[in-house]
């Protein structure tokens, strides 16, 4: 199913059977404030009408955004889903420091069920670390980091956004 399919479906179906079938759903929507006290026999078109527009704004967005974007939300997602196999390990492979020169000398295996704690001082790159697990960097990031899957580069379909040409 394509982005498009999933507009005339969250135009269609009410909330409730959207959030039952698609559980990452509640996800977004709590993240742009519209988790609780909606009505789940109305459609998102039905429960936009009633938010307010400052709401939104707050969120660079508009009704009809919103609606494009949740269904973007939901192809991701959907796609991700049929595409993933069972993750028995992540590898970080380091990649360089934050000014560019010296370069990690890194290679950390994580399991299922392991417990890992990221320290450091403010600056230190804990959350550029983070942010390159959740994208499944490719040495194309500006830590030029890999991170694998199982052993191996994940495929580029369920990578978390498109690199940039020029770091």
């Amino acid at each position: 199913m394509k982005a498009f399919d999933y507009v005339a479906e969250v135009s269609s179906v009410p909330i409730g059977d959207i959030l039952r079938r698609y559980p990452l759903a509640v996800d977004y929507l709590a993240n742009i404030r519209l988790v609780g006290g909606v009505d789940e026999t109305k459609t998102l078109p039905e429960i936009l009408e009633n938010v307010d527009e400052d709401m939104l704004e707050e969120f660079g967005l508009d009704r009809e955004e919103v609606i494009f974007h949740f269904s973007a939300f939901l192809e991701a997602f959907s796609r991700m889903e049929e595409s993933i196999e069972t993750i028995s390990s992540i590898t970080i492979l380091g990649g360089r420091d934050k000014t560019g020169g010296r370069p990690e000398m890194l290679e950390l295996t994580v399991t299922p069920g392991e417990v890992v704690s990221i320290v450091g001082p403010t600056g230190s790159g804990k959350s550029r670390l983070l942010e390159d697990i959740e994208c499944l960097a490719q040495r194309d990031t500006p830590t030029a980091r890999q991170i694998l899957i199982n052993g191996s580069a994940p495929p580029i379909s369920i990578r978390g956004f498109l690199p940039e040409e020029n770091w």
